[in-house]
Parts: C-alpha cells; sequence; structure tokens
C-alpha cells in the first residue's frame, strides 16, 4: 500500500502504529503512545527528516531523545493525568519538580550520572584520538571498558537492591 500515494502511505503509517500501541495493551495510554509515535515518523516522511539531517547532529539527537523518553512516559504510565504530571515534572513545570531534582542529588548520583554521560557519547573517542599522538591509546581503552563494566555492575546493584519492581511486560 506504500506505493499507490503519500496519503496511503501515511494512513498506513498511522495505523500500524495504532494497531502496535493495541497490541501492547487495550488501554487508551498504549493507543496514545502508538500514534505519538506513528505520528513522528509521519512528520519524518513528510519532511522533518531532511531538516533534521541538515541540522546539527545535537540537535537531531536531543530531538530524538526527547520523542522517545516522553513515548516512554505515555508507555510505562497507564493513566493519562499521571503522564502529563510526570512530563511536568521532567521538564520542570511544577512546583515541586526542584525540590525532587534537589533531592535525588547526592554524590554518589552525580558521579553516576557523569559516567553515564561519558560512556554514552563520543568523549573517549575523542579523547582517543587526542593521546593516539602519545602512542598510548591502550589506556583510553582500559578506561572505557572500566567504565561501561562499572556501570553495568552498579546497574545491577541498583535492580537488586531497590524494592520490587516487577518487569514492565508483566502487565500485559
Amino acid at each position: 500500500g506504500n506505493r499507490v500515494s503519500k496519503t496511503r502511505t501515511y494512513v498506513n503509517l498511522l495505523l500500524v502504529f495504532l494497531l502496535t500501541g493495541f497490541w501492547h495493551g487495550a488501554t487508551w495510554s498504549f493507543i496514545f503512545w502508538g500514534l505519538f509515535h506513528g505520528s513522528f515518523l509521519l512528520l519524518e516522511k513528510a519532511g522533518l527528516d531532511r531538516l533534521l539531517q541538515k541540522a546539527p547532529k545535537p540537535l537531531s539527537w536531543f530531538y530524538m531523545m526527547l520523542v522517545v523518553i516522553i513515548g516512554w512516559v505515555f508507555f510505562r504510565i497507564e493513566s493519562f493525568d499521571s503522564a502529563f504530571a510526570f512530563c511536568k515534572l521532567l521538564f520542570g513545570l511544577n512546583q515541586s519538580s526542584t525540590a525532587h531534582f534537589i533531592n535525588y542529588l547526592s554524590y554518589e548520583n552525580i558521579a553516576i550520572m557523569t559516567l553515564a554521560i561519558l560512556s554514552s557519547t563520543t568523549f573517549f573517542l575523542i579523547v582517543k584520538q587526542k593521546v593516539k599522538l602519545l602512542k598510548n591509546d591502550y589506556w583510553v581503552h582500559i578506561i572505557y571498558d572500566a567504565s561501561l563494566i562499572l556501570m553495568f555492575i552498579l546497574s545491577v546493584s541498583y535492580v537488586v537492591s531497590d524494592s520490587y519492581n516487577p518487569f514492565i511486560y508483566f502487565r500485559f
């Protein structure tokens, strides 16, 4: 059906993502999640992708992260009121956002977030390029691998030591 017309392609995309949302669960939040992703895919097919390809990489990365993270809020939280309240909290649009953020900050969390950010960006690749001049680039690999292993160990320890948190697909 995608070779008939653009309109038919757009209808097909929305229908597929509507069905994807319905497949995950017969609640309005899953239907919204499917249509949310389908709408952005439709916008990208309609020309937003050309703008994103011309945009600076950090801006297109930020766009992608924003769409995916907001989409996951609606996937995970069952009621619209709770999802919208969480989005407001996420963007600091309610009065308690600052208090929640400050309560979350500790030296341990700052260290973990810093390590996570450095491990998930091109930071180590840039360092590797700079260190190649010194011909000791194996240390960059060791530090990078150690940071990934440390992040894995910390993630597992937080999951194990945290309160009961069921596997997300047990809801279905």
